[in-house]
């Protein structure tokens, strides 16, 4: 009796330009009428990211976590911008330092409904020097 078959795709495995040629819409469409289970929300928030990133074209993935779980979510998608992770907890940051393309920023806690956070996050890596002044950033929570 033979294995079950795995299949497998790579982009290199379709003609140059065939899956821009798809559009947005088409590519929606067959996710939407896929019968794989839906993502979870924090992972669908950090797949958009990633996904809104790339379009941008943003040097820079900025996530404020407690957990790390954001940040591992970003890296599961193997963004070309730069990941960094806003973490308050030295533990969580000493965990996350061993993730792919994570680069971990101290960060203290943040206020009930402090949204100055947002811009202190996207200023940082700047300041940091990890980016160039007025490189775009994307940023989740």
């Amino acid at each position: 009796m033979n294995p079950p078959r795995t299949l497998r795709y790579h982009w290199e495995d379709f003609p140059a330009g065939s899956i821009r040629e798809f559009g947005a819409k088409t590519v929606l469409e067959l996710a939407a009428s896929s019968s794989a289970k839906p993502l979870p929300v924090s992972e669908g928030i950090e797949a958009a990211a990633t996904a809104l990133a790339a379009s941008l074209h943003a040097k820079g993935l900025a996530c404020l976590t407690r957990s790390g779980q954001a940040a591992r979510l970003l890296a599961k998608y193997r963004p070309a911008s730069s990941i960094f992770a806003f973490a308050e907890n030295e533990k969580v940051r000493r965990q996350l330092s061993l993730s792919w393309g994570v680069s971990v920023i101290p960060w203290h806690e943040m206020k009930l409904q402090d949204y100055t956070a947002f811009d202190d996050m996207a200023v940082a890596p700047g300041k940091l020097g990890l980016l160039k002044n007025g490189d775009p950033v994307v940023t989740t929570a």
